[in-house]
């Protein structure tokens, strides 16, 4: 599972995303996406209009082996009104419909995204009313954001703060705030946390209740996602106020890509600012329960080289390879997709990518798969039936 911001994606060509697509499933986050419709509203470049160069990176988007995560806000709600969440490496994908089959088992079903039916529209070049003048929004949105004012603010308000020298020193320092066990200050993070999310008053008064219902917890107790939201945002403000970090606009856009950590076992950027920053955030578990920050040139250049490598070889040995190693990268340590899945995968076996089925197996997978098949069709035909 890698997560791309969009330097990183911007910078594969059409080749390497095509490996990118064999070796790694894509994480995409929804500030991906709307970094790339925001574009459209681009000055006109040298090169080519906005609205091509829009068609052009979202057709590297994968459409295969790719997961369109639910936006941070939604997770953040779910998890102070009491649902659990992974934060293990799994991405949240929103909209799963449970199903139960005539045997009794249950599933769930999930529809394409509408999120996919507008990439592909940008991918044929056609943009409605509704994507310029969103995109015209975010551009104006992020031309405003003056972090350099919101620095000044901060630094009234910290003046008893330490001389922070490192990002590492700025995450200490948030951790020891934001641990203070007294109800009071956990109290004030959660509702700054709100605040900072802008929620509606009944909502507000949803979460507050829970949190005292159950005898008012530590934050990251309560709502452990929301939390690491909170920390990011402590984070990245401290490292403002101590210029560890620039107050160009766009690092608050960038920071949003930090929120959707744990959702990935790789992060890959060609942005200086995550590079900095997202040490503090990585999981340091062992095996594969760690994580890995991988930089967008050493990625490109080893998607490159394993492109390169597989044109070399003819048809015959073609099948071979996939045959012996399937979606795993060939041995060698120099390669970084190699290393990162010797990290985070399973070993590799002889013969991974031989996925043959004899005529029995096929024929009792389908059997297996078909009283699924049967309560999707069922599920379909009633939201068919329903009135738009």
């Amino acid at each position: 599972m890698v997560l791309l911001d969009k330097s990183a994606m911007q910078s594969f060509s059409q080749k390497e995303s095509r490996f990118l697509s064999k070796h790694f499933s894509v994480v995409i986050p929804p500030i991906l996406i709307t970094e790339v419709l925001a574009d459209l509203s681009k000055v006109k470049s040298r090169k080519l209009p906005p609205a091509i160069e829009v068609m052009l990176l979202s057709r590297k988007l994968p459409p295969m082996d790719s997961y369109i995560n639910s936006h941070y806000r939604q997770i953040c709600i779910g998890a102070l009104l009491g649902k659990d969440l992974p934060m293990d490496g799994r991405p949240v994908v929103g909209g799963g419909v449970p199903l139960k089959t005539k045997d009794g088992s249950t599933g769930l079903f999930f529809e394409e995204p509408e999120e996919w039916r507008l990439i592909r529209n940008w991918q044929q070049g056609v943009f409605s009313a509704e994507d310029k003048a969103y995109a015209q929004r975010w551009r104006r949105m992020t031309d405003t954001l003056d972090l350099s004012l919101q620095r000044r603010l901060a630094r009234k308000l910290l003046q008893r703060a330490p001389n922070l020298k490192s990002v590492k020193e700025a995450a200490a320092y948030a951790d020891r705030l934001l641990e203070n066990p007294k109800p009071e200050r956990q109290y004030r993070w959660l509702v700054g946390f709100m605040d900072q999310l802008r929620f509606p008053l009944k909502l507000r008064l949803q979460v507050l209740s829970r949190w005292q219902r159950i005898g008012s917890p530590p934050f990251k107790e309560f709502a452990p996602y929301a939390a690491y939201c909170n920390r990011a945002n402590t984070i990245f403000g401290l490292s403002v106020v101590s210029d560890l970090v620039s107050t160009r606009p766009t690092n608050r856009v960038d920071l949003e890509y930090l929120y959707y950590l744990p959702f990935c076992m790789v992060f890959c950027s060609g942005d200086g600012f995550h590079e900095t920053l997202c040490p503090p955030f990585l999981r340091n578990d062992p095996g594969w329960m760690g994580q890995s920050f991988v930089g967008r040139e050493e990625l490109k250049k080893d998607l490159g080289h394993l492109a390169s490598e597989w044109e070399g070889l003819n048809e015959e040995e073609k099948k071979a390879r996939s045959s012996d190693y399937g979606c795993y990268p060939p041995p060698r340590e120099e390669s970084v997709t190699h290393r990162l899945w010797k990290k985070h995968m399973r070993p590799w076996k002889p013969g991974s990518g031989n996925l043959k089925l004899s005529a029995e197996q096929e024929k009792k997978l389908w059997e297996e798969m078909q009283p699924m098949l049967d309560a999707i069709k069922e599920y379909e035909q009633q939201q068919g039936s329903k009135p738009k």
